[in-house]
């Protein structure tokens, strides 16, 4: 079969599971993508130093990374000039996240004369515009061909930057068999809330302690937690002595089978965030078939029909968390079973790795107005 496939640049801030959800997902989608053809995957390598490349072979085709801080404008400068020169061959420049290394995609993509696909992610479309670099959004938005965002929620943040751009909502997925259903689930004496990923200010810790403070319950914390959050955890424990008690803490793993280990051994994983994309713990966690209380923002809307597939309070609120949390804890004994069955059936109808792959798919076809020559593997 003759290789139709476009050469892909793929430009992220991060790159792979231990650089955070943003780097799980560009990994993930960066496969897909390279299914039968290399991907150029561009990321800052912030080891290096400015105009210094590491280029290495990845599964997908080739991971370069750039050196320099892009807090500089040379880093940018050079990452732009990387591109155009090393990458001529580009058909399409994807940006995945919508931040300063997108800008530098955008002019490279300027220059080569390609079709662009801007990202949003998460924080870039939540938090940029109402920063001094909000420019940036609104500079990429209006020169990207197509948008992808996560969430219906946040391709309405889109269209209200931009009400002329094309938005695509594309969610995060999983696989179903890396993340396997708990057959042998049985609810802990005493059940255990669980908090994961790396835990930044807007994660919502300051709320899910409150809760599990008030309700006695234990709290397990899986994954990084930023300086912000330790020191708010460090102060909270002093105040509040008894907290301590209630606390265990697991640090980052790269191991899939201790990650699952740790969704295993916790009740309920809560995700109390002031706002969200697309957590892939809410995806990886209902895969497994935990009960997830979450925040009613971003992709959680979307994944979670209250009291079916999960549970969703009020952004913010710390009473209304403690009240779905022991809605869950006392729901758990009698309707564990159907409330766990109905996340994992979620996953696997509308969250599933075939599904995301098939849009992007989709996507690169219309940018591109041609038909693909694609030969779909396997997530891994």
């Amino acid at each position: 079969m003759q290789n139709c496939r476009p050469q892909i640049v793929f430009v992220t801030p991060h790159y792979g599971r231990a650089s955070g959800g943003v780097g799980v997902s560009a990994e993930r989608i960066v496969r897909f993508l390279g299914e039968g053809h290399d991907v150029d995957v561009v990321v800052p390598d912030r080891l290096l130093a400015l105009r210094q490349v590491n280029v290495r072979r990845i599964p997908a085709g080739k991971l370069h990374g750039v050196g320099g801080l892009t807090k500089d404008a040379g880093t940018l400068q050079f990452l732009t000039e990387y591109i155009v020169s090393k990458l001529p061959k580009a058909s399409v420049v994807i940006l995945f996240y919508i931040g300063r290394e997108a800008c530098a995609g955008t002019h490279a993509a300027k220059i080569l004369q390609v079709p662009i696909v801007a990202c949003g992610r998460g924080d870039d479309v939540d938090l940029l515009p109402f920063t001094e670099e909000g420019w940036r959004i609104i500079h990429l938005l209006s020169s990207a061909n197509e948008v992808v965002a996560v969430s219906s929620e946040m391709a309405g943040k889109v269209r209200a930057l931009n009400d002329s751009v094309q938005v695509s909502v594309i969610p995060n997925s999983t696989d179903p068999v890396l993340f396997p259903y708990q057959h042998d689930y049985s609810i802990s004496e005493v059940q255990v809330i669980g908090l994961f990923g790396e835990i930044k200010r807007k994660k919502g810790l300051d709320l899910l302690l409150i809760a599990c403070r008030d309700l006695s319950l234990p709290l397990y914390i899986c994954g990084t937690l930023r300086e912000e959050s330790r020191k708010l955890l460090q102060g909270v424990c002093a105040l509040s002595p008894e907290t301590v008690e209630l606390i265990s803490e697991f640090p980052y793993t790269d191991s899939l089978p201790e990650l699952i280990k740790r969704y295993y051994a916790v009740d309920i994983v809560c995700i109390p965030s002031y706002f969200e994309g697309m957590p892939n713990v809410l995806l990886e966690a209902m895969s497994c078939g935990k009960v997830v209380v979450a925040a009613a923002v971003g992709g959680c809307r979307d994944l979670i029909e209250d009291g079916v597939t999960g549970y969703l309070f009020d952004p913010e609120d710390s009473s209304s968390l403690t009240e779905a949390i022991s809605r869950a804890s006392s729901e758990l004994p009698h309707r564990g079973e159907e409330l766990r069955r109905e996340a994992r059936s979620k996953i696997e109808k509308v969250g599933h790795w075939q599904l995301e792959q098939r849009r992007y798919t989709d996507l690169l076809q219309r940018v591109l107005g041609a038909d693909l020559c694609l030969i779909f593997g396997g997530y891994i």
